[in-house]
Order: C-alpha cells, then sequence, then structure tokens
C-alpha cells in the first residue's frame, strides 16, 4: 500500500505493508507495531472492501514499470474463513479512498491501544480556514467565516432557493472552541476523502444546482488542506452523509 495522506493530517507518504494473522495485526517499517485483534477490525476491513466493491478487481495482477514513486504496485490479499482468496496487484493511485481508509482504520486501532505517537500533530489539528458549499434539494448553503464592517472574524451562513432565487444569511460570534470542535467533527466524518486538490471550482465543472453539488475548502495549521468538489451524483451523495454531524453543530451556532 502505497500511501499519502495530506488532507487534515500530518504527512504519511510512504509504502506500508500490514498484515492481520492469527488475531494479529503488524506492520512494516515505518510504524513497525503488532497488536492483538477482534473481530470488529476484521469486519470494519470487510466493510471497506464492500465500500468500494473490491471484489470486482480480484484476480487481477498487473502493473506498469517504470511510473513515479506514488504510483508503485499495490495489493491487496484477504483469505476467507471459507477459504475463498480475494487478491489482486495493480498500479498504485495516490488518490484512491480504499488505501487511505484501511491506513486510517489500523492507525487508529495503534492509537487505541495506546500508541499516541500515531496521533496527528496539534498543526495537523488546526483548522485556520474553512469553506463549505452543497445543496439539499433546492436550497444551497455555504458555510464560511467572513470579516464584517469593523474588521472582526465571524461565520458565516447563507441559504439560497435555486429555483425561487431567495436567499438568507446570517452572521455570528465565533465561540471560543470552534475551531477544535470544527476539526473533530470533520476528522470523524473522514471529509478528507473528498480531497482531490482542486481549488477552485467553475460553473461548469460544479455548477450550483439542485442536481447535487458540493466544495471544501479548509486549511490546517500545518500547510496541508481538504480541496474538492464534485457533480458526480454518488460522490455528491456520500458527502452529504458525511456531512451531517457538521451540518447540525454549524446549524446550531446559527439559531
Amino acid at each position: 500500500m502505497n500511501n499519502h495522506l495530506q488532507a487534515g493530517d500530518d504527512d504519511y507518504s510512504g509504502t506500508y505493508d500490514f498484515t492481520i494473522k492469527d488475531g494479529i495485526l503488524s506492520s512494516s517499517e515505518p510504524i513497525n507495531i503488532s497488536e492483538s485483534v477482534d473481530e470488529k477490525i476484521l469486519i470494519d476491513v470487510q466493510e471497506i472492501i464492500d465500500q468500494y466493491e473490491l471484489v470486482k478487481r480480484n484476480g487481477k495482477d498487473e502493473y506498469t514499470s517504470g511510473l513515479p514513486y506514488e504510483h508503485q504496485p499495490c495489493y491487496l490479499k484477504v483469505v476467507y474463513e471459507s477459504g475463498e482468496v480475494l487478491y489482486f496487484s495493480e498500479d498504485n493511485d495516490p488518490k484512491a479512498y480504499w488505501p487511505k481508509d484501511l491506513f486510517v482504520l489500523f492507525r487508529q486501532y495503534f492509537i487505541e491501544k495506546g500508541h499516541e505517537e500515531l496521533k496527528p500533530s496539534k498543526e495537523a489539528g488546526t483548522i485556520i480556514r474553512f469553506d463549505i458549499k452543497f445543496n439539499e434539494n433546492v436550497v444551497a448553503y455555504q458555510y464560511c467565516e467572513m470579516i464584517d464592517t469593523d474588521g472582526i472574524k465571524k461565520l458565516y451562513k447563507d441559504e439560497y432557493n435555486l429555483e425561487t432565487k431567495d436567499g438568507q444569511d446570517y452572521l455570528v460570534d465565533i465561540p471560543e472552541d470552534f475551531y477544535d470542535r470544527l476539526f473533530e467533527l470533520i476528522d470523524a466524518s473522514n471529509m478528507s476523502k473528498f480531497h482531490t486538490g482542486s481549488m477552485v471550482a467553475s460553473s461548469s465543472d460544479c455548477p450550483r444546482t439542485k442536481d447535487g453539488y458540493f466544495e471544501i475548502y479548509i486549511d490546517y495549521e500545518n500547510g496541508n488542506q481538504i480541496y474538492g468538489y464534485s457533480k458526480d451524483k454518488e460522490k455528491v451523495e456520500e458527502f452529504k452523509k458525511e456531512i451531517v454531524p457538521v451540518k447540525e453543530y454549524l446549524d446550531n451556532i446559527f439559531k
């Protein structure tokens, strides 16, 4: 697994080899940790396999020589109790979600086992700017920071009806623990999976229509980002599901 977690995290660029065998989860260098596991982590691994339909790649064993380091071969092998085997090997895709999800799953498990050195640094967990846009049916939402007429940074929310063209915006003070709580929710919702590095969405790339869209721009103190947008129906639906706790938290601030 060649992994690159850039968005909202420390830099974990590198090649990782995780193995679960005889009830032990082990990782090669640079993590180099082994811990006993229970059935839950196996269930979590299967959920990732199902989510990304990895069984469709079963039997694939091909890669391209001479590609850059981040595209070197990656593989997954799963042996089931029934004797069935899921295996594939292919060119690594640094933007693929499934390796990142597996990496985060295994790292979080090690953290819960007491390996706090794997926790993100303070700088990686500090949001310094955010702008989130998406729609729910005919209503378009935007949440971000804005400087008011007195030069003070405030929280901004905009609601806009895409059919009637009616809108309502709000401006409130930023709560003292706002950025800490926002980071917790963004991290728990795994919003980094929507990072593509795309900083500006044009009207043609991501039209603001009731057909569905999202844009997310988050800057962290360590220089990393979550930058991305899409009008793809499947990605939009996944984003809307993941953003729910973030939206609920933000909406409560504006009440």
